[in-house]
């Protein structure tokens, strides 16, 4: 996804807003948290840039199983789970407001649990963001993109004490809807650059 965000039409370096210089992408999925370091130019960082085991999947897991624990009942599915989840989020990417769970025809509120579990997330990530933001020299911004990043996003801003100029940090969010056609623009242009070193 972040050849989409960081290259136009024709494969050339497209920097992303206010990252003229060297920044972050995470990546966050739902099976591994993708970490991309842009270096000035448009060149990545290989040797800071990686892949690890802390994509989202195993959070949805335990959010459904705490909701069985208190309800003896659940979502049938992660993805069932994350729709509600993304619906309760449709009016307000920023806020954290979680939609009830009908048990038996009686809406109950799981609120506590998808806080408690997305809060312990995003320590986890906000860590490794400190940690990259430390090793990673000149770094001065960071995006998260992915669909799961606007899950997160009312956390780890709290955790950062706000986003884009006004936190710790510099972070900002690609809207979750662009992740999709993010992946097939990227896939585009890997076609597309390639015909034109082929000769065609």
């Amino acid at each position: 996804m972040h050849l989409e965000l960081t290259t136009d039409d024709f494969g050339r370096y497209k920097p992303l807003p206010r990252t003229d210089k060297t920044y972050l992408i995470f990546d966050v999925g739902g099976g591994v948290l993708d970490i991309a370091v842009m270096l000035e130019g448009g060149n990545t960082d290989t040797k800071h840039s990686e892949s690890c085991d802390m994509g989202i999947n195993e959070v949805f897991d335990q959010i459904n199983k705490e909701i069985y624990d208190r309800f003896k009942t659940t979502f049938n599915s992660r993805e069932e789970l994350t729709k509600h989840l993304l619906c309760s989020r449709q009016k307000d990417q920023t806020g954290n407001r979680v939609n009830p769970f009908f048990v038996k025809g009686k809406p109950q509120s799981i609120q506590d649990i998808v806080d408690r579990q997305f809060r312990i997330y995003a320590e986890q990530l906000y860590r490794v963001l400190s940690e990259k933001w430390r090793d990673v020299s000149g770094c001065r911004a960071a995006y998260f993109v992915g669909g799961a990043s606007v899950l997160i996003r009312p956390y780890l801003v709290e955790l950062n004490g706000g986003e884009r100029e006004s936190g710790k940090y510099e972070i900002y969010f690609i809207e979750p809807g662009k992740s999709f056609w993010s992946l097939a623009k990227a896939l585009y242009k890997i076609g597309r650059v390639h015909r034109g070193e082929k000769g065609n």
